[in-house]
């Protein structure tokens, strides 16, 4: 009997996204010339520098001339090296198919910014301080785009999956360490940032930095948030279990003591749909989250009380608890939501065009919330264009899943935020989180293929 053609359809696709790549070179072996090789070790190792320094988000100088939100950074430099490796690569792989689907929706994507961008944003912005931050929009996605196309040119063994986990791994015990260092007053992280000028260097001149990612809280935990996943995803041998425990703790510690409350709220989303398919990880959890959580409680009390910052987070977590959807427990939202939806009124045609991308600084009301921000930057027609899109990535990520359910877990925690922050929009809060999503769903394609193969 023939097989219907949905049948056909879903198993074909699922089959083939782990498909080996049609070309992959052996960078390693003595099948290709000395320069290849270079080069290929090279990329690699430009990557592993990508993924290793996303703990640590401080521009190493200051650029005169330049504004301060685009002074480069140790994973900006790596990331274009990797973009320029990859590009004089003679032998670089082909991205498999959902790779290459991912890959043509972000470009539409940003299609459609610089589209707006130009039909929307320039005839409607009155100061031209939205045209700057729209403008920055375009290039930070830009930015993402071609870091995850010269990654998923990569190919992935063990080795180096296993090299990129003890890469994710450093980072996450960096910022993470830091930031709970400087909490407790062990270290300070604004000294990380006194090589750059105060008068120029924008939030990163603030008095009281969160983290070495970022000044805000959410861009922290954010990054702790994709790290966690990542180094889930490349796990692998004995005691993952443990590592694996460990690391979902001290996420959940340093997300509570930063005092992001959207962010205690992704990171246990993650963990509870990371715990989904195999509840039997709860008990390994558990036998390492309760002694730590025993022994936290016996040595830290006395610093915690004593501690301005700490004092504050847990108030902050507090009302989250007791009433989460006020205007306290949504940092104000509700009046920012308010003055998005004053502006959209003022002329019917924003709700169809909106009033621009980046155009939301002259209005002083950034949306907080991606329908809002969609709405504001394109009306109904962007919404439903970059919905389309984000639906269409959504459900790669879900064809995966069998393999690769941290990344769906990830996504899932990502999505818990998305009616209060704009988690998916590239911003001068985003940092690297989003470009290092992309990489990650690459290294999650990587592993589940070859663990088919």
């Amino acid at each position: 009997m023939r097989p219907s053609s949905r049948t056909f359809t879903r198993r074909s696709l699922i089959r083939i996204s782990l498909d080996p790549h049609p070309v992959f070179p052996d960078f390693g072996s003595g099948t290709t010339g000395p320069r290849r090789r270079l080069i290929g070790r090279f990329s690699f190792g430009c990557l592993l520098g990508f993924v290793a320094t996303q703990g640590h988000l401080i521009p190493v100088a200051n650029i005169p001339g330049l504004n301060w939100a685009a002074w480069p950074s140790l994973p900006d430099l790596f990331g274009y090296a990797l973009i320029l490796s990859v590009m004089v690569s003679s032998r670089r792989a082909r991205p498999n198919t959902l790779e290459r689907g991912m890959i043509l929706d972000l470009l539409l994507m940003e299609a459609l910014f610089l589209a707006n961008f130009l039909l929307v944003t320039i005839p409607s912005s009155q100061t031209g301080a939205g045209v700057r931050f729209g403008a920055f929009t375009i290039l930070l996605m830009a930015k993402f785009i071609a870091v995850y196309w010269a990654a998923a040119r990569i190919p992935l063994d063990e080795v180096r999956i296993r090299a990129l986990h003890w890469a994710g791994l450093a980072a996450f015990i960096w910022v993470a360490g830091t930031m709970l260092a400087d909490y407790f007053h062990i270290i300070e992280v604004d000294n990380f940032a006194q090589h750059l000028p105060s008068a120029t260097a924008g939030k990163w001149a603030t008095a009281n930095l969160n983290s070495t990612v970022g000044p805000s809280h959410g861009h922290t935990t954010t990054a702790i948030l994709v790290l966690c996943a990542l180094i889930v995803i490349t796990g692998g041998g004995r005691g993952t279990w443990a590592e694996e425990a460990l690391v979902l703790f001290f996420s959940a510690v340093a997300t509570f003591f930063s005092g992001s409350r959207q962010g205690i709220v992704r990171i246990l989303t993650f963990i509870s749909v990371y715990l989904v398919p195999k509840p039997r990880r709860l008990i390994p959890a558990l036998a390492v989250f309760l002694p730590m959580a025993v022994l936290f409680l016996w040595f830290v009390p006395q610093k915690v009380t004593e501690n301005e910052a700490s004092l504050l987070a847990m108030e902050r977590q507090g009302v989250l608890v007791n009433d989460p959807f006020s205007n306290e427990g949504l940092s104000g939202r509700p009046e920012i939501w308010a003055s998005v939806l004053s502006t959209l009124n003022e002329d019917p045609l924003r709700w169809v065009a909106g009033y621009g991308l980046g155009n939301y600084v002259e209005h002083r009301n950034a949306a907080h919330n991606m329908v809002l921000q969609l709405l504001q930057d394109g009306g109904f027609i962007f919404l439903f264009l970059m919905s389309l899109l984000w639906v269409r990535i959504f459900r790669r990520v879900w064809i995966i899943r069998k393999d690769a359910w941290a990344m769906l877990a990830l996504t899932a925690g990502l999505l818990s935020s998305s009616l209060t922050s704009g988690i998916l929009y590239p911003n001068l809060a985003t940092g690297w989180y989003l470009g290092l999503y992309f990489v990650v769903f690459h290294i999650a394609i990587e592993r589940s293929r070859r663990e088919n193969s």
